[in-house]
């Protein structure tokens, strides 16, 4: 049987490089699979023009001698079709990739909503490494089944996705991934009424890559299909780097897209990879410029992140388009301003207004306000005698890799110009 450590080291690994790192990722998920659902026998299977075929099968040694695999129904005997589960593995742009199928010899069991979740979560994961080795061009080299029951054949290339964007822009993210090129920094925020370091905000760069406007990186993912992964992978980066010095840092922040956060990856990642951390430790921002399409579903996977801990931060306030809504539906516990707010603060008569109405509102809902993008002593001043509680630029720091060694928190040097 295996134990938590085994989930938690399946959606903290990093991102597969080659067929064969898919092959066993692949075993990996079916042995965490059967173990906590108790599954008998499960095969993956992917789709394919004809149908579908087996790519990985797995079973307890005690496999039926009537059971045929990949019949109609998916799982069944001679006579009656047997108990079973079946998930399909998608990939992020809605095309089938392939199907999960699980079977049960002594009756079907009560699924619960934990393993119902842990379900979606590996096909999620499934289907963010196949895409990525499918932009490698490394599929048509996939190794075949083998199972003692089971003979291997010769693999069939993994299905093509439509839209594809252009080759090297999808290998180049690919690559990245494989390789886990994602370098984390860190850029202080500082109470501005104490000029105390709070925590940071962890950004994400790529230093392989061609195009280092890090926003262009993210929008040619998505457009790939390896947007999920790519953010994922930078979140696993911060934890891997942060998990054991939240004590020291603070909290640390990061970005993600709304539909990342309502992936069952993300919220296993969140529940398995942050165990142990301070409570808000971690801080996800949402930016206020991405238009919600429900924000029921939303609120409902805001509601599980916070339950495992994490505090909810709405960025880029002022930027766009929904006004105050978004604060008003999601109920943030921070709010981050954005730095075209703070840019004309020292001259704008409406851009202090509204930052000390948001100083208010924080106030009284108990809600932080950070103002981004502070760049001269005069707007750090008049931040601060508007009472906003925390603030971030370059004027108090800027993003840099964290100290190899602890430290304690200390004070900026532009502390000294707002004394």
């Amino acid at each position: 049987m295996l134990d938590e450590s085994d989930i938690h080291n399946l959606f903290m690994r990093v991102t597969c490089r080659s067929a064969e790192d898919l092959s066993s990722m692949l075993q990996q998920c079916m042995d965490v699979l059967t173990a906590h659902l108790s599954l008998q026998s499960m095969y993956i299977a992917q789709v394919r023009d004809a149908g579908e075929r087996i790519i990985c099968f797995h079973d307890t040694g005690t496999l039926l001698p009537e059971l045929t695999i990949g019949a109609s129904p998916p799982i069944a005997t001679q006579d009656d079709p047997l108990p079973h589960i079946r998930l399909p593995i998608k990939h992020p742009n809605g095309a089938q990739l392939g199907t999960i199928y699980g079977a049960f010899y002594a009756g079907l069991p009560t699924i619960t909503d934990s393993n119902h979740r842990l379900l979606r979560a590996v096909s999620e994961l499934i289907a963010a490494q196949i895409s990525v080795i499918e932009a490698l061009g490394d599929a048509d080299d996939a190794p075949a089944p083998t199972s003692p029951s089971r003979p291997a054949s010769a693999p069939p290339a993994l299905k093509k996705t439509a839209a594809a964007p252009p080759v090297d822009e999808s290998k180049d993210i690919a690559l990245t991934l494989a390789h886990n090129n994602i370098t984390p920094l860190f850029q202080p925020i500082i109470g501005l009424q104490d000029m105390k370091t709070r925590g940071f905000e962890g950004l994400s760069r790529f230093p392989a890559l061609r195009q280092q406007n890090v926003q262009t990186v993210f929008d040619a993912a998505h457009r790939s299909g390896l947007g999920p992964e790519l953010e994922i992978q930078a979140v696993r980066q911060l934890i891997t780097q942060t998990h054991d010095r939240l004590d020291e840092l603070g909290f640390v922040s990061f970005n993600l897209s709304q539909s990342v956060l309502q992936m069952e990856t993300l919220q296993v990642l969140y529940e398995r990879g942050c165990e142990g951390v301070p409570k808000n430790g971690y801080i996800v921002e949402i930016s206020e410029a991405e238009a919600v399409e429900n924000f029921c579903e939303l609120r409902t996977a805001l509601v599980r992140m916070r339950q495992a801990g994490l505090k909810i931060a709405i960025d880029d306030v002022g930027a766009g388009q929904s006004g105050l809504r978004h604060i008003l539906m999601l109920e943030p516990d921070i709010i981050k301003i954005d730095v075209s707010v703070t840019a004309r603060i020292e001259t704008h008569t409406a851009s202090r207004a509204m930052m000390a109405a948001l100083n208010s509102y924080g106030a009284q809902t108990d809600c932080e306000i950070i103002a981004e993008g502070i760049e001269t002593s005069e707007q750090l001043n008049i931040l601060r005698g508007l009472g906003t509680s925390m603030g971030q630029g370059f004027l108090l720091g800027r993003p840099a890799s964290l100290p190899a060694a602890k430290q304690e928190r200390v004070t900026p040097p532009v502390a000294q110009m707002a004394s």
